[in-house]
């Protein structure tokens, strides 16, 4: 079962997701640290929700966006066992999102995961390219 930590639950399980955490930013392209995202889950701009067992076997991180037009969901983070979870992350993110006024869900994902969010529904509305200088 997947559950939302809480803003104030945050220091319990950080030293679980951290590292996790660490790595999908250096994946990203280095855009957020983990301690950029612990600051913004704990000032409630992004979410974090786990795949409980005995340990800490999965997470994901959620943020809600606000479009001039609507708010959407997007799905920035995954990690640990994530593929195992992935169809339970989505069922609560977007429940989440429903609850909390969002008309929809986005994510930039890698191409592998396409298959699996085409199961849940979604469709590629666009590719996302980047450049450094």
């Amino acid at each position: 079962m997947i559950k939302g930590v809480l803003p104030h639950q945050i220091e319990m399980v950080w030293g679980l997701v951290s590292d996790g955490i660490g790595e999908s930013c250096k994946k990203g392209g280095d855009k957020f640290s983990a301690e950029d995202i612990k600051s913004l889950l704990i000032d409630c701009s992004m979410q974090l929700w786990v795949a409980p067992s005995f340990e800490l076997e999965a997470f994901a991180i959620s943020e809600i966006i606000k479009y001039p037009r609507k708010s959407i969901v997007r799905l920035h983070i995954g990690g640990g066992n994530y593929k195992e979870y992935f169809h339970d992350f989505i069922k609560a993110i977007e429940l989440w999102g429903k609850s909390h006024g969002c008309e929809g869900c986005e994510a930039v994902t890698r191409e592998g995961y396409m298959p699996m969010f085409k199961e849940n529904g979604w469709k590629k509305t666009q590719i996302y390219v980047e450049k450094e200088f």
